[in-house]
């Protein structure tokens, strides 16, 4: 997936996060169980004797409302934008409302990769970068931006590790 990101001229793309292709395929199952739904409810309904007027309009509110809600849940996360550069971390969020975060790297601390079990199974993890002042909760999640469905977190956080050590080996210098 290409970055729709402007940098400097003297900046260096070194990594993009990547989506894994399971929620995608999983909001468009969500759209067809909808529309699936919607035909079974429009045949019980027809056969119990409810007019096919009232049959056929909720037949068409579950399917295309299940057609919808898969959008946006798409546009939502084909939308998501976490890309490294040798100067920075710039994350991008959101379709409707759109919100971008830049962290220069001498101020981020630390790039978090976390798997849940169906993230273990389907190879995506969760990334979240840390900085100074973001804090952990409790349950050892960041509060902050977090990138899910994600399947080169591993290789984002190796990255991030080598372009923060290579500006702090270049400040000292």
């Amino acid at each position: 997936m290409k970055s729709n990101f402007t940098v400097a001229d003297d900046e260096t793309v070194l990594a993009e996060i990547k989506h894994s292709m399971f929620p995608f395929i999983g909001y468009w199952l969500l759209a067809v169980a909808c529309c699936g739904l919607g035909l079974l409810l429009f045949v019980l309904l027809r056969n119990m004797g409810l007019s096919m007027t009232y049959s056929l309009v909720i037949f068409i509110l579950l399917s295309v409302g299940g057609i919808i809600l898969a959008i946006v849940l798409i546009l939502s996360l084909s939308s998501e934008r976490l890309i490294l550069t040798d100067k920075r971390v710039i994350g991008t969020k959101g379709f409707l409302a759109r919100r971008t975060t830049e962290i220069v790297l001498e101020k981020a601390d630390a790039v978090t990769v976390s798997n849940s079990l169906m993230g273990a199974v389907f190879k995506y993890s969760t990334v979240s970068v840390v900085t100074p002042g973001l804090h952990i909760i409790s349950n050892g999640s960041t509060v902050g931006d977090k990138y899910s469905y994600v399947v080169n977190a591993n290789e984002f956080s190796s990255a991030f590790s080598d372009a923060v050590e290579a500006v702090k080996a270049n400040k000292k210098n």
